[in-house]
């Protein structure tokens, strides 16, 4: 699945279906108005025997309205295209004006034949190709005299003329109206796909680090890199449990809310990247996606950050875990996509953070060897990892 194939997000089938509903109800008003405008013309110019056939357009054309207020839209198409299709056949046949050297009515299939194709779109090949190639054979058959006509009456020359005027003007204003719809319907389409992809790039951009995000955009599924140096970030408030149970869920989000905007903001300002929050716990690194030799001085600052925020917040305290070195980081994820870690410096980044002090930076010996100029910082000793062998500690102090 290709990360921007959004058909459901934007409901393609309700769109196609409200186009197709629109286009159904302008054919049945066309076809009722141009029953009766040539009924009347018929009437003036004494031609009875079409009569009986426009009646039927009008009468079929009210039905086909009401299947189509009914949600019966599949059974109004078959029928306006029945109706339509005997009414073009008979006028053809019966109807002077038609065959290879003279006659328009026959254009009419070409009208139809592109009207067959919007209106059945959604329907099997079948109908969707075969309704539309039966009337363009229909046309040829006509077009080049290669079916009988029976011609029952002949128009006298000057209503030949008009009728001549009136098929052409009427075909190609259906093939307009047609384009005219399609075009609409590309434009409102692309219109929608950008709004849509604006929509999910903001989302891409608000969860997941720039650089990620644009190849997750570009690439279309998932990856991982190795990163041979950083410093990852562990923060987690102490008695959280507890904590909660003391506030309403309204109060507890809000909260929770406010203090996590706030480091947010400090990771954006100091280049931080956050990977992501599960319940009290903040994870983050510096150093991916793209290399910071600063890496570990610059996660001590945001981490005495975290410390100065939740210092704002009487009841909130933090313990906090560094560790630097090697991890894997990528994109996991089928639906919902995550930015994530993986490796021994983020397992010792969490048994930092896991074996610290509420209000301190406990952090590892690697990330000590790099910030030791820089920060003081004292020994604690070392503490048994599962699977790794033992771990100095030291507590973060303050600057040089």
């Amino acid at each position: 699945m290709q990360l921007f194939e959004i058909a459901n997000s934007i409901k393609w089938k309700q769109i196609r279906e409200k186009r197709i509903t629109d286009f159904a109800k302008s054919i049945c008003y066309v076809l009722i108005l141009f029953s009766v405008l040539w009924i009347g013309f018929s009437i003036i110019n004494k031609i009875f025997v079409t009569i009986p056939l426009l009646i039927i357009d009008f009468v079929f054309g009210i039905f086909s309205l009401k299947l189509i207020r009914k949600k019966k839209l599949k059974a109004a198409i078959i029928l306006i295209l029945c109706i339509s299709t005997l009414h073009i056949l008979t006028i053809c046949e019966i109807a002077s004006g038609t065959g290879v050297n003279f006659g328009t009515t026959h254009f009419y299939f070409i009208a139809l034949a592109i009207a067959s194709f919007f209106l059945l779109y959604d329907m099997h090949p079948i109908y969707k190709d075969g309704v539309p190639i039966i009337f363009f054979v229909l046309f040829f058959l006509f077009q080049f005299g290669l079916v009988p006509v029976h011609i029952i009456f002949e128009l006298p020359e000057k209503n030949q003329k008009l009728a001549y005027v009136i098929d052409i003007i009427t075909v190609l204003a259906i093939i307009f109206v047609i384009t005219r719809m399609f075009v609409s319907d590309l434009t409102k389409a692309e219109n929608l796909l950008t709004t849509y992809n604006d929509r999910l790039e903001g989302l891409l951009d608000s969860i997941l680090p720039v650089q990620i995000s644009e190849r997750l955009k570009k690439e279309g599924k998932t990856f991982a890199e190795a990163h041979a140096d950083c410093s990852v970030i562990f923060a987690d408030i102490e008695n959280f449990t507890q904590w909660t149970e003391k506030k309403t869920p309204d109060e507890l989000i809000r909260r929770i809310n406010e203090l996590f905007s706030k480091i947010d903001d400090a990771a954006s300002q100091l280049k931080v990247t956050k990977i992501k929050t599960i319940g009290d716990s903040y994870m983050a690194a510096s150093g991916i996606p793209d290399y910071n030799q600063n890496h570990a001085t610059n996660i001590i600052d945001f981490a005495n950050k975290i410390l100065a925020i939740s210092s704002e917040f009487d009841d909130i305290k933090f313990r906090i875990g560094i560790s630097s070195g090697p991890v894997v980081a990528g994109i996991i994820g089928k639906n919902s996509f995550i930015y994530d870690m993986w490796g021994e410096t983020v397992n010792i980044a969490a048994r930092m953070e896991s074996s610290g002090e509420p209000g301190k930076i406990n952090i590892s010996k690697s990330t000590y060897a790099m910030v030791k100029d820089h920060f003081i910082c004292n020994y604690r000793g070392k503490i048994q990892a599962k699977n790794m062998s033992d771990i100095e500690m030291y507590f973060v102090e303050r600057r040089v």
